[in-house]
């Protein structure tokens, strides 16, 4: 085989990777799923290609060894991953890691097997020194709670007197951390260290790191309870109010345990109703799409029953099991 034959060699010029720009701008914990399907998009063609991001948050992408800056006055291709869409009728859907999975199949033409449904973020060694906890007035051991939510998606949202019952009965155990975005729904909470709005994603993500298990509902702090290592290597603890919006297998963990209303109720009797509006707020919500049991917990607050009937002493009892005596 002569020069010109061996350079057009298909073999050869697979040596030479392809060079992929991914977008993908949606919210937080969306964009951990495209954690996932980079990682398996690498283990699957180790060195067949270079991939870069063009997303929001970037520090989720900090010390990421499967993503690099592409040059982009170099040739490359730029895919715009969206955020792929799901059927909210499946009754027992794949887990929401796997969606990038199929987009980045198709998209690029090759398998990306799940190895892991879970995703990752890296910490670099300073990032793991607990030295910074001090600084925040942070003492361990302690859970993460994180007790609120999206102005426009109050479906989510649990009694926050609730959450304090759990805080008190205890806090001759451990502590609390209480985290959230402060542009959100955070009531304070009494007895905790109150971090609302005082961490950026990567504060967030060692605050984490260091601590024993996350309360919360389905939202950013329950992916990044899985896709944050712990500090001795074995799954993190998270306590998940999930009620009856979501159907559990779509955001199942190793490790968490969902406290789910799936088959209590008849408006999710068979799978998650994917419902948004239970109290109305400042903030532009979907209308057409509410509950259909409101619980009046105050004059100025609604819950949805499917989150009222998960208690205190559920989570309590889950919590207490981290901690046999």
């Amino acid at each position: 085989m002569d020069k010109t034959m061996q350079s057009r060699s298909p073999k050869l010029r697979s040596l030479k990777p392809e060079k992929l720009v991914l977008r993908a701008r949606v919210f937080p914990g969306d964009l951990l799923m495209l954690t996932s399907a980079i990682r398996d998009l690498h283990l699957a063609h180790p060195g067949r290609f270079v991939t870069d991001v063009d997303t929001t948050c970037r520090q989720i992408w900090q010390h990421n060894p499967y993503v690099e800056r592409v040059d982009r006055t170099t040739t490359h291709r730029y895919i715009d991953l969206g955020y792929p869409a799901y059927s909210h009728n499946e009754m027992h859907p794949r887990h929401l890691t796997t969606r990038y999975h199929n987009k980045l199949s198709e998209e690029l033409g090759v398998r990306v097997p799940v190895t892991e449904e879970r995703p990752e973020v890296y910490l670099d060694e300073d990032e793991k020194k607990p030295d910074f906890l001090a600084t925040m007035n942070v003492t361990r051991p302690y859970w993460v709670v994180v007790a609120g939510g999206k102005f426009d998606t109050t479906t989510k949202w649990w009694n926050p007197s609730y959450y304090q019952q759990v805080v008190d009965q205890l806090s001759a155990t451990i502590s609390f951390v209480q985290c959230g975005a402060a542009s959100d729904w955070h009531l304070p909470l009494q007895g905790v260290k109150n971090l609302v709005g005082q961490t950026d994603i990567r504060k967030l993500i060692r605050v984490i790191f260091h601590a024993d298990g996350v309360l919360c509902p389905v939202t950013f702090a329950m992916h990044l309870a899985a896709a944050v290592p712990t500090t001795n290597g074995k799954p993190r603890s998270c306590v998940v109010l999930v009620g009856g919006r979501e159907t559990p297998s779509l955001v199942q963990y190793p490790n968490h345990t969902l406290l789910s209303a799936i088959g209590q109720l008849g408006c999710c009797r068979t799978k998650g109703c994917w419902r948004y509006v239970c109290q109305n707020t400042h903030v532009r919500q979907r209308t057409e799409s509410k509950c259909e049991l409101p619980i009046q917990i105050t004059q100025s607050l609604r819950i949805p029953l499917c989150m009222q009937i998960i208690t205190p002493a559920e989570v309590v009892e889950i919590i207490l099991r981290n901690y046999p005596v």
